[in-house]
């Protein structure tokens, strides 16, 4: 799509990810940008899921083999740092 191609011209190779249906758009878009090349970063605490079971499972054990899972002030952290 444009919006890699948007990414990529402007020398962007992180994305930080947060949102909802952590099984479902966080999950798919962490797989997107992983496919992708990019660096991926999952704000622990600014994602929610109905079934806090499965959102475990993503955040202890699926996302950490492609991303680093991070809380908010971690990731300020971070770009603070730069």
């Amino acid at each position: 799509t444009y919006f890699d191609l948007a990414l990529r011209s402007r020398g962007i190779d992180t994305i930080i990810i947060s949102g909802g249906a952590v099984d479902v758009g966080v999950a798919s878009t962490v797989y997107a940008a992983r496919d992708l090349d990019y660096n991926v970063v999952v704000v622990r605490d600014a994602c929610s899921n109905s079934h806090e079971d499965s959102m475990a499972a993503f955040m202890n054990t699926v996302f950490p083999r492609m991303a680093r899972v991070r809380t908010t002030d971690q990731i300020l952290e971070m770009i603070r740092k730069g």
